[in-house]
């Protein structure tokens, strides 16, 4: 909606959540830092689209640090031989043999536009 100050608070808010599970749960009760019953991390792409999103209308360079401590935590955690898999609980990082197909659809390709700014989406269209 355009409330920039209130979109890093709440981002913020879900980067500590990242920080002290490395991953955000499915469901987590903020104001109790509880975790519900679906504690697992399946590569979601919305925490990273929103830093993408929010860096892109602040280019605040906090934003980059929170990207890469989702690249930390994914290569940590999730990195498999043959791809990523879907965390099933991210308070003791438990994976499954799964990798949701919108890890690399979104998930990657968020975090390459957070850090890539020589592409076609972020230019004025000409090239």
């Amino acid at each position: 909606m355009g409330d920039l100050d209130q979109a890093k608070k709440s981002l913020y808010n879900y980067h500590q959540i990242w920080k002290e599970y490395g991953f955000v749960p499915e469901f987590h009760n903020i104001a109790e830092n509880k975790l519900h019953k679906r504690d697992g991390y399946p590569l979601r792409p919305e925490f990273i689209e929103s830093v993408m999103y929010l860096y892109r209308a602040t280019k605040d360079p906090h934003l980059l640090s929170i990207g890469a401590d989702v690249i930390d935590s994914i290569i940590h955690s999730s990195r498999t031989e043959c791809g990523y898999a879907t965390i099933k609980t991210v308070s003791d990082h438990t994976i499954e043999d799964r990798m949701e197909s919108f890890f690399l659809a979104e998930t990657l390709k968020y975090l390459y536009l957070l850090f890539n700014d020589d592409n076609f989406i972020h230019n004025n269209g000409k090239t």
